[in-house]
């Protein structure tokens, strides 16, 4: 587990769409939790592993309940990030309206996004509108997906075996306004585009932003519309964004908005990974993501005949030459700019010589169980003493 520091906890609710259940997220919910984040993954009515049926469910509301539920257990004091895709946009809407001082924020992920004046069916008729090359009607309309034997890729065929049928309760959606100005009308929004999103289009997920302002847009370049088992890192990354920025506690009101921008920027620190003898950059796989997704900066490289680094060991003289890659790095990075450099075991020799080499760029340099020199012994000391 990555330490976040004094960082806040948050606690994610997520929301699944139409068909999926509380399982679609989990990626999303094992990065969340390993970063100590309490995440609740629930399946909705007739969903998941839910044991209704989805004749059983009648009403929006019931289909929603054990969201409702969910909001309606937490204490008064607790605040959580909502997070819905797809349909899950619509529960996460009504979820906002009825327990405004629970919610911190909604986040929609290529989800429905209601508007305040109009009835959420709007939305859906616009969506089935903008289809309408491809569906005739969507009075009746129970939303599933069929089995393509060209996809049957491991998350495809989780989802085909655990997919169930879903209405989208029209008539009773239709029947009234749910939302209130003074209630989901207040509630801090953002809005995550997947970009390459083939069910809901990058240009429907931007009319709604358009109809529907929201505090903050961000994107997810390649996505498609299930990012969270497509993307899950970059998803990560933006829902920890987004906790950070818009769910802490409320600055002063003596602070400008630049100011509080420059105390969340001074609190990124940029990490500066360097690996041991026979491995490379791939060797930090998993503590990279995890460091960006808490919005760090990282930089992992190979350093010289290492890795898939084209020099051959016997091209390479010296420690110097060897540890040049991180040399030029240091070189390269703004004259008023720190880092972290953390050598892993021979690596701890590479930061030692690019600490004595660019001590006013280095903030700290941490040895992972890595040889760490002394200042009046020859580095080759260390490695007789192995």
């Amino acid at each position: 587990m990555v330490s976040m520091g004094e960082k806040k906890k948050h606690h994610f609710v997520m929301v699944h769409g139409s068909t999926m259940g509380g399982w679609c997220w989990f990626k999303v919910a094992s990065l969340l939790r390993e970063g100590g984040h309490k995440v609740s993954a629930l399946d909705l009515r007739a969903s998941g592993l839910d044991p209704a049926t989805a004749d059983q469910v009648a009403t929006f509301a019931d289909y929603t309940h054990p969201l409702i539920r969910l909001l309606h257990s937490i204490p008064a004091d607790e605040r959580v990030v909502l997070v819905g895709h797809s349909f899950g946009g619509l529960s996460i809407s009504l979820a906002a309206e009825m327990f405004p001082a629970k919610v911190s924020a909604a986040v929609f992920i290529a989800a429905f996004m209601p508007q305040l004046s109009k009835s959420p069916t709007d939305v859906l008729y616009q969506y089935f509108f903008a289809q309408k090359d491809r569906i005739e009607s969507w009075e009746d309309s129970v939303f599933t997906f069929k089995e393509d034997a060209s996809q049957m890729f491991p998350d495809y065929t989780l989802a085909i075996m655990l997919k169930r049928p879903a209405p989208f309760y029209r008539e009773d959606l239709s029947s009234q306004n749910l939302l209130s100005e003074e209630n989901y009308g207040r509630t801090k929004k953002a809005y995550i585009v997947c970009k390459d999103d083939q069910l809901m289009k990058e240009s429907f997920q931007r009319w709604m932003i358009e109809m529907s302002p929201v505090d903050e847009v961000l994107e997810i370049e390649d996505s498609d519309h299930m990012a969270m088992l497509s993307r899950p890192l970059d998803l990560c990354h933006h829902l920890l964004h987004i906790a950070e920025t818009h769910c802490s506690r409320k600055p002063s009101t003596n602070q400008t908005r630049d100011q509080r921008e420059r105390e969340m920027d001074e609190k990124k620190q940029h990490f500066v990974l360097v690996h041991g003898s026979c491995h490379g950059a791939w060797c930090w796989f998993k503590l990279a993501p995890l460091l960006r997704m808490a919005g760090h900066e990282v930089s992992v490289f190979d350093l010289k005949a290492s890795g898939i680094h084209p020099a051959m060991p016997d091209q390479v003289v010296s420690v110097a030459d060897y540890s040049q890659p991180l040399l030029d790095l240091l070189d390269s990075i703004a004259a008023d700019e720190r880092v972290v450099l953390v050598g892993h075991s021979f690596g701890g020799l590479s930061i030692a010589l690019a600490a004595d080499k660019f001590p006013a760029k280095v903030s700290v340099a941490v040895f992972l169980a890595a040889f760490m020199p002394q200042p009046s012994i020859p580095p080759s000391h260390i490695l007789h003493n192995v």
